[in-house]
C-alpha cells in the first residue's frame, strides 16, 4: 500500500531537515557556544607539548610547547596560538616567529597568579568568538594558568556554574594552589561591567 505525501508537508520536512544541517554546521564552526564539556587528553605530544588536552572541540591548553611542539601542532591543524606567559618570564619565549612560519595567528595575552583581570579575559574572549581562530591553543608554562584562564571564561562568559567549570579545569590542569584566587576573582568579577573590548581588537 503506498500512502501519498502531500507536497506540503514534504517541503516542510525537508525545510526542517536542512535547518537542523544548517545548525550543526554553526555550531561545529563556533565551538565556543558549546555548554558542558567533558575535557581529554591528547596522546602523543607529552614530550613537545607537554598536558596538551582539548578542553572542547577546537580548543585545545597545554603547558609550554617546545620549536618541535609547535611544529607538530600543525598536525592538528592549529590556527591560533594564544601564549599566556609574559615573555620576561623564565623560561617563556615569542613565539610569534614560530607560528608566522606555519601560517598561524600569534597572540600573547600575559597572565600571572597576581594578574587575571576581566580585561585580559576578555582579550581571551576576544579570540575565541572570532570562528577564523579555530583550532587554538591556550598554553602557559605548565597548563595551570591555561586551565584557570578556561575557568574564569566558562563562569563569567558561558554563564557556566562555578562547580562545573571547576571541575573542567582541573581536569585540564588547575593545581590547588591557584583555586582560591581564582574563586574569589570570578566572585568580585561577576558583580564588574565587562566592557566591550572585542569592537577594539
Amino acid at each position: 500500500m503506498r500512502v501519498a505525501i502531500h507536497p506540503y508537508h514534504f517541503s516542510r520536512v525537508l525545510f526542517a531537515l536542512v535547518l537542523i544541517s544548517l545548525m550543526a554546521v554553526f555550531l561545529s564552526e563556533c565551538p565556543s557556544l558549546g555548554q558542558d564539556n567533558i575535557p581529554a587528553k591528547v596522546d602523543g605530544f607529552q614530550a613537545d607539548v607537554p598536558n596538551l588536552m582539548i578542553a572542547r572541540p577546537g580548543i585545545y591548553t597545554s603547558g609550554q610547547p617546545s620549536e618541535e611542539g609547535i611544529r607538530r601542532l600543525s598536525s592538528l591543524r592549529i590556527k591560533t596560538l594564544v601564549n599566556l606567559r609574559p615573555h620576561e618570564e623564565n623560561g617563556a619565549r615569542d613565539e610569534s616567529g614560530e607560528a608566522a612560519i606555519l601560517g598561524m595567528k600569534y597572540a600573547n595575552v600575559p597572565l600571572t597568579p597576581s594578574t587575571f583581570t576581566v580585561q585580559k579575559i576578555e582579550e581571551l574572549r576576544c579570540l575565541l568568538h572570532d570562528p577564523k581562530n579555530y583550532p587554538v591553543l591556550i598554553h602557559c608554562r605548565s597548563g595551570n594558568r591555561a586551565s584557570g584562564a578556561w575557568f574564569v571564561y566558562r563562569v563569567l562568559f558561558e554563564n557556566a556554574s562555578i562547580p562545573s567549570a571547576l571541575m573542567e579545569a582541573k581536569t585540564l590542569g588547575l593545581e590547588p594552589a591557584l583555586e582560591p584566587t581564582l574563586l574569589e576573582f570570578v566572585e568580585k568579577a561577576k558583580s564588574q561591567k565587562v566592557e566591550e573590548l572585542c569592537r577594539l581588537l
